[in-house]
């Protein structure tokens, strides 16, 4: 009987699998209503998520992907924290409010909750 070990992933993929779940989970989303909305089979989806799966996605589907949580290929792919991309326009506090999907997977849930209030509030001042 053979023992099968476990694959091993890198730091890259567990970050990506960890950032995925958390945009999915801030749109309310599903594998198969994910994979609806940027046009891919929920298969591929499944296999991105998976530890078993060890590669990350293919540049056409990262770019899917960042395309429609509006964050950059680089943050997705991205293992250091260093390596965030960030894009901040101070004329659109908007833009705030979406760049803190980026750092939740980095923060305490009660700093996310902090930030988003103030970023909130920031929205609500200058509208």
């Amino acid at each position: 009987m053979t023992d099968k070990k476990p694959v091993e992933i890198s730091e890259e993929k567990r970050l990506f699998i960890q950032k995925l779940k958390l945009l999915m989970a801030n749109k309310g989303l599903n594998q198969s209503q994910l994979a609806a909305e940027i046009g891919i089979a929920r298969t591929r989806i499944t296999k991105y998520l998976s530890t078993s799966y060890i590669d990350l996605p293919v540049p056409d589907v990262l770019k899917l992907l960042s395309d429609y949580f509006e964050v950059t290929p680089s943050y997705l792919r991205s293992s250091a924290r260093d390596q965030r991309q960030f894009v901040i326009n101070k004329k659109s506090p908007d833009s705030l409010h979406k760049n803190l999907l980026e750092i939740r997977a980095e923060v305490t849930p009660d700093l996310a909750k902090q930030i988003e209030e103030i970023i909130n509030q920031h929205i609500k001042e200058n509208r």
